[in-house]
């Protein structure tokens, strides 16, 4: 599956991917994104690799699911 993911999908991976494991990692705030990282953000979301989390102060924060991070942390493997 690692091999049939799309470069734009891997490059959100990757910022996603802030070194630290699912229940402790925040993300990414969700303003941040650009209108196309949100296209992508979105498309993660639905194959259950990403989520939108709510945080103080009304920020919201997209995240790697536990799924996602394990694809992720096989992207650095293969």
């Amino acid at each position: 599956m690692v091999d049939q993911i799309s470069a734009d999908r891997l490059r959100l991976l990757v910022r996603l991917d802030d070194g630290q494991p699912h229940g402790d990692s925040l993300g990414v705030r969700l303003r941040s994104l650009s209108d196309e990282d949100m296209a992508v953000a979105d498309d993660l979301k639905r194959s259950g690799l990403a989520e939108v989390v709510g945080g103080w102060n009304d920020v919201f924060w997209v995240r790697l699911t536990k799924r996602g991070w394990r694809m992720r942390q096989r992207t650095r493997t293969a």
